[in-house]
């Protein structure tokens, strides 16, 4: 639908004066004439040109048209035009407005009566061919809703032209299975305004950049727009609750596995930080001898999540007699199951401690267990 702005009590900074038609031009529906005007003061060189009848009022509003960097536009006046007619010539930013005199448009001189029968007969079949891109819609902006990236669950409004009144189709454009993600709940609210939510089967794709793809009723496609960032996976650190100790090295004075210790904790220094995995292990005999042991894991995820990277927030040895040794086998990045083993040794009136932080990958609002 075309718009028309009627403008009252506005200040405009420039003038528009059209000097073609004036009061005394007289028109003939079916010619083509030059509407010229002149522009003063006037920073914007982009014009809209509305037709009326009668009077300029947006019932009697009839056509309009544009062209820029001009001050004159050919009209080639439409067959059935007849009588008063005004022309109101404007730049697109609204600052400068000018309007015609009342001018005459004859109707056509030319009557059925008037043409040979002969001229009516239909030679041959005539087919309409559209010129290209006629009919493809143009996305020219999304906008998702919160504002962030393209997620599961929230809305994306897409702006444009040509999109058709009839409610079509959007896509999401990426790694995706088969390439591409459709929107649902679309609403078309106008012929260049379309939204819809991205499904939450879309959870658990890859954080990517995508694209975005109007499809009208009528199958016309856009091109691919945009490259707005989708987020359908996030990272969390795994918590200590999700880890089982299959066995934790007895041979200490002081023996603790996350939750599983003999020690008497009050006495000694515990984890700190945001910790997956905290153990430590304590000689106090003196000068008795070694001890030595190992302690092993196992953590389980669920729900799609995966092992991303593992971080050491805390690795002593408090000389150099001790051994303690790296999660083995090591972190399986991308896997959901992992048993390792930690193997250490304490000479007598030292220790050792180690504290482990895992960073899990799954889908977005879901959890790990």
């Amino acid at each position: 639908m075309i718009g028309v702005l009627f403008l009252a009590g506005f200040v405009f900074s420039g003038t528009i004066t059209v000097n073609q038609p004036n009061g005394q031009s007289q028109w003939k529906a079916g010619n083509s004439y030059v509407i010229h005007w002149t522009a003063a003061n006037c920073t914007d060189t982009n014009y809209v040109i509305n037709i009326f009848k009668d009077s300029i009022t947006q019932a009697n509003f009839k056509m309009q048209l544009t062209c820029s960097n001009v001050t004159s536009k050919s009209w080639k006046i439409p067959y059935g035009y007849q009588g008063t007619h005004y022309i109101r010539v404007k730049t697109s930013d609204n600052q400068c407005v000018g309007d015609s005199a009342a001018f005459e448009i004859l109707k056509s001189g030319v009557s059925i009566a008037q043409v040979n029968p002969d001229v009516l007969k239909v030679k041959k079949k005539i087919t309409f061919k559209p010129k290209p891109g006629m009919f493809k819609p143009v996305v020219k902006g999304i906008l998702p809703v919160p504002l962030g990236a393209l997620q599961a669950g929230t809305k994306s409004f897409v702006k444009g032209e040509k999109f058709g009144t009839q409610k079509g189709k959007i896509f999401l454009l990426g790694n995706f299975p088969g390439g591409k993600v459709e929107l649902i709940n679309v609403k078309w609210e106008s012929s260049g305004k379309a939204n819809g939510v991205i499904p939450f089967s879309a959870n658990g794709q890859p954080n990517q950049v995508v694209s975005v793809q109007l499809v009208t009723s009528y199958n016309a496609k856009s091109d691919p727009f945009g490259s707005p960032q989708f987020k359908g996976m996030e990272e969390k650190v795994l918590t200590s609750d999700m880890v089982a100790v299959n066995h934790c090295g007895d041979d200490g004075n002081c023996n603790r596995c996350n939750n599983v210790s003999s020690c008497d904790d009050q006495f000694v220094a515990g984890c700190s930080g945001n910790y997956t995995i905290c153990g430590y292990h304590i000689n106090n005999w003196g000068t008795i001898g070694d001890d030595k042991g190992h302690d092993t894991y196992t953590i389980n995820l669920q729900n799609g999540w995966t092992f991303k990277s593992i971080n050491f927030l805390e690795w002593k040895k408090t000389s150099g007699d001790e051994v303690l040794t790296s999660p083995s086998p090591g972190l399986p990045v991308g896997g959901s199951n992992w048993t390792f083993t930690i193997n250490w040794k304490v000479s007598p009136n030292d220790e050792v401690r180690y504290s482990i932080q895992i960073i899990v990958e799954g889908p977005l609002g879901t959890h790990y267990k």
